[in-house]
């Protein structure tokens, strides 16, 4: 939409009279060509006349002398609202003292279709905003819903399968004479089940407690988080041999807690899926590197592995839960370590990605920021 015509007015700031060009009087209504300061008031909307009148004192100030500027609303003859934008400048005698404020020389545009135009833009936005807000709302009662579910299903389900197992403990250990080969292998079936079960339900209740049961983040020493993941997989270390290598690793601001489950899971995701009769060398390493995460910089960590990899378009789906990319026969587990640390970077605003050649290991490459903006 284009604004209107242009018409020109001139006021007598002694006299108190405004002389109007025929665009001006046309844009207000057809009236006299000098009307009185007090009747050109009146043609401003009751709602806008003091911003009006501030705005013309200020510009008739001999020391402020500020440039006339006003956008305000008209009242037409007919009862028509229309916008009007206003621009002016004030002449002084400057022979007296102070300064005496003598005319002001200014235009004026119709800005209605301009304005409406705007309204609307507005209205769209904010009707826009809202419904953005609502559905924000929404997946978030909705995301929490899910994680309380989740936490409350795992945590209670978890005496029952206590009870499965410990029955077919008692079974296994007092009936091995009176039990049949089949028998026998019906109640290790029932008690490898129920350790998957009770497995993927500490899985679960980890990833939902990412964010239930967060603390908050504070100053973390890397390093010493990465040494206590290597500490708490020492029996898998030795087991199968494997050589963690951790490089320089600086402090960021994190949950301390989780960065341990982070470091625990990628190493032990890299020792699982070792290549046969080769040990597992795990190499981790960081830089500072730039980027769009929120705080002063970002630090980007790399956990390299000469395991089996995988085929690289995979690479996305590795992060969901309960995925799997080998059978439990091959390799045990229930598909939810590396969409733990997906989780765990999510809440920190960071990101994680692998990169993998099938036969050659996988790299797994961690970015999050190194401080965060406070709120």
């Amino acid at each position: 939409m284009e604004a209107g015509g242009i018409g020109a007015f001139e006021a007598d700031c002694s006299a108190g009279l405004v002389r109007r060009d025929p665009r001006c009087r046309d844009m207000l209504g057809m009236g006299k060509e000098v009307i009185s300061s007090e009747e050109a008031v009146k043609l401003v909307h009751p709602e806008d006349r003091e911003a009006v009148l501030s705005a013309a004192d200020r510009a008739r100030d001999p020391v402020i002398r500020e440039p006339y500027r006003s956008e305000h609303r008209v009242l037409l003859p007919g009862g028509e609202v229309i916008w009007i934008a206003t621009r002016g400048n004030v002449t002084f005698d400057e022979s007296v003292s102070p300064p005496r404020a003598l005319r002001m020389v200014g235009v004026m545009q119709d800005i209605t279709e301009l304005k409406r135009t705007e309204e609307t833009l507005t209205r769209a936005r904010d009707d826009l905003e809202m419904r953005v807000q609502e559905r924000t709302s929404e997946l978030q009662q909705k995301n929490q819903e899910l994680q309380d579910f989740a936490f409350i299903a795992s945590h209670d389900l978890q005496e029952p399968l206590r009870k499965i197992q410990m029955f077919g403990d008692l079974l296994a250990e007092n009936l091995p004479g009176s039990l049949g080969r089949k028998e026998i292998d019906f109640i290790e079936r029932m008690r490898n089940a129920a350790k998957r079960m009770q497995d993927l339900l500490e899985s679960l209740l980890t990833y939902s407690r990412v964010t239930t049961k967060a603390q908050p983040f504070e100053k973390v020493d890397l390093l010493e988080t990465a040494r206590e993941a290597v500490s708490n997989l020492e029996a898998r270390i030795r087991g199968t041999g494997a050589v963690i290598d951790l490089g320089h690793l600086p402090a960021v601001e994190a949950d301390p807690t989780q960065m341990t489950q982070l470091f625990q899971n990628l190493i032990g995701n890299a020792i699982k899926f070792h290549r046969r009769d080769v040990p597992p060398h795990v190499k981790i390493h960081s830089s500072i590197v730039s980027g769009n995460l929120d705080g002063d910089g970002a630090l980007r960590i790399e956990v390299e592995d000469n395991g089996i990899g995988f085929e690289e378009r995979h690479a996305e789906r590795i992060f969901s839960p309960f995925e799997r990319l080998h059978g439990r026969s091959e390799f045990d587990g229930v598909g939810m370590g590396l969409a733990i640390c997906r989780k765990i970077m999510e809440r920190h605003k960071g990101t994680i990605m692998a990169r993998s050649t099938p036969g050659e290991g996988s790299t797994f490459i961690v970015t999050l920021p190194i401080e965060h903006e406070r709120s």
